[in-house]
């Protein structure tokens, strides 16, 4: 839920991860989950400027099937598809699809990914379900952030802390603490 959250922060703010993975998310010691490496990251309304035709960026496990086809146009839909692979590899411990570099790309357009229940006969029927859903090759099929966040069992009350008091669109990055941390990180690794 915690990473939902994050997405939907970064999608409120106009933008696309494109390369949400496990190693770009990280668990803070208080329990919170941070996206991370925003270095693929677009502006969700001129996605089409700033990807060139034909160019396929990001992870290819973790990467929605029209971002593997290259399509200009991509939407949070993709990120949604990454948290359901995601999603499928906490609960089985497996990627959905594996294999050589075009087996993946061809499994992406053609296939369904198989249900983790298949490999993990004890998962919950919910969460299965989930994966699958965030996982269909129709971008407009996936479920949206607040029916993801509804399924894994977050209330509306509680999906409100991501705007602000006033209504404004949420800041992005606070800088002073993460540049604080950043500092005290680099000092202490001088210190031996």
């Amino acid at each position: 839920a915690g990473l939902v959250r994050g997405l939907d922060a970064l999608h409120k703010a106009g933008v696309v991860h494109r390369d949400l993975k496990p190693s770009n998310v990280m668990v803070t010691p208080q329990g919170r989950v941070v996206p991370l490496d925003f270095g693929l990251v677009v502006d969700a309304h001129a996605a089409v400027q700033q990807t060139i035709q034909g160019a396929v960026t990001g992870t290819l496990a973790y990467m929605a099937p029209e971002q593997a086809r290259g399509v200009t146009e991509l939407t949070a839909a993709c990120d949604l598809y990454a948290v359901g692979v995601i999603l499928y590899e906490l609960l089985s411990g497996r990627l959905p699809f594996e294999g050589p570099v075009l087996r993946l790309m061809l499994a992406k357009q053609t296939e369904d990914p198989p249900r983790v229940a298949r490999s993990v006969p004890s998962v919950p029927e919910d969460l299965d379900s989930l994966a699958s859903a965030l996982m269909d090759r129709d971008p407009a099929a996936r479920p949206r952030i607040p029916q993801v966040l509804e399924a894994l069992g977050v209330t509306h009350a509680s999906r409100a802390r991501t705007t602000s008091p006033s209504g404004a669109t949420p800041r992005l990055v606070g800088r002073q603490a993460e540049l604080a941390s950043l500092d005290e990180a680099y000092r202490r690794s001088h210190g031996g």
